[in-house]
């Protein structure tokens, strides 16, 4: 049966108005793309660099979209979702192709480290779970991060484990705790000053003269406070002599301008790239818990992510080379 010849106008206005909303969404998307490059001029543009993955395939959905022949929307929005969802679940293929692999060889002076670092939320209701993946990675020195009074029990748990430790449990600012089996020959924390709470401990041992800072930054859209925080944590990097690791919860990923900007003024590598937030339906999207080195320490074993166990973050977890 033939269409009536007054039906197609409509039909066309109703395609090319699906043609437009792509080429719309497409521009919105690069815009928010060419913003990320910006935040070097306006400091609270970072918030689009974090998210550089995500625009990218939100912009190359909408292209691909915008050539086909109909339901361009529908696709477009398709292709989003699984895009997202292809983010996370290579996150979490990636970490399990990595971890079946053997870790390199430590060379003639220098000692292997595995460590670990997890931000197992302030309201985690789960510390057995907590204490099950701390186990399981059974990491050499651990930083948990958003430890209170509440979940300390999950410190006493490991206690045998970890014989070392130094801890900021009841300082509301700070919420820190770091074992090791390691011994530690000394150790200061703060939580209130114009950088990110941390903890600050030297090892002893085969490790001696390898300092720890475990660190929890201030979260988005608190942009400039965040880059005082970085700024100052550079600050207390250059104080401390002899080889260094840096690790927590920098509440920034790889492509953001102040993380970028804090390797460059730390001189730390960072070996971290895996997205480790959120845990929300096993599909983390952003990296933003790290591990930096200084240059003389070695990648024996890259960087994974763990189990949540309970928590919005998934742990990261690398084993390192250092010199004696």
């Amino acid at each position: 049966m033939a269409v009536p010849d007054r039906v197609k106008p409509h039909r066309k206005r109703r395609h090319g108005g699906s043609r437009m909303a792509c080429l719309a969404g497409l521009a919105l998307m690069l815009a928010a793309l060419a913003a990320g490059f910006l935040s070097r001029l306006y400091l609270s543009l970072d918030v689009f660099s974090n998210f550089t993955p995500q625009l990218a395939v939100a912009a190359g959905a909408f292209l691909i979209a915008y050539f086909l022949p109909g339901m361009r929307l529908t696709f477009a929005t398709i292709l989003i979702l699984a895009g997202i969802a292809g983010i996370g679940a290579f996150a979490r293929h990636e970490s399990s192709r990595i971890a079946a692999l053997p870790a390199y060889a430590a060379e003639a002076g220098e000692s292997p480290l595995r460590l670990m670092s997890f931000n197992i939320h302030v309201s985690n209701t789960s510390p057995q779970a907590v204490v099950e993946e701390v186990e399981r990675q059974d990491p050499d020195v651990v930083a948990l991060i958003e430890i209170t009074p509440e979940n300390q029990t999950v410190a006493d748990r490991l206690a045998a484990r970890y014989p070392h430790r130094a801890e900021c449990i009841a300082d509301a600012n700070c919420h820190l705790l770091l074992l090791s089996k390691v011994p530690i020959s000394a150790s200061d924390m703060r939580g209130n000053w114009q950088g990110p709470s941390y903890i600050r401990a030297r090892l002893g041992g085969a490790f001696d003269g390898l300092t720890i800072i475990a660190v929890h930054t201030d979260r988005p859209p608190q942009y400039r406070v965040q880059n005082q925080q970085f700024e100052a944590l550079v600050a207390l990097i250059h104080e401390v002599e002899g080889h260094k690791v840096v690790m927590g919860d920098f509440n920034s990923t790889a492509f953001s301008r102040l993380n970028r900007q804090f390797t460059a003024s730390s001189g730390l590598n960072r070996i971290t790239w895996l997205p480790s937030w959120p845990a929300l339906f096993a599909l983390p999207q952003l990296g933003i818990d790290h591990i930096f080195l200084s240059p003389a320490l070695r990648v024996l074993k890259e960087p994974v992510i763990g189990e949540s166990a309970g928590s919005d973050h998934y742990p990261v977890i690398a084993t390192v080379g250092v010199p004696h």
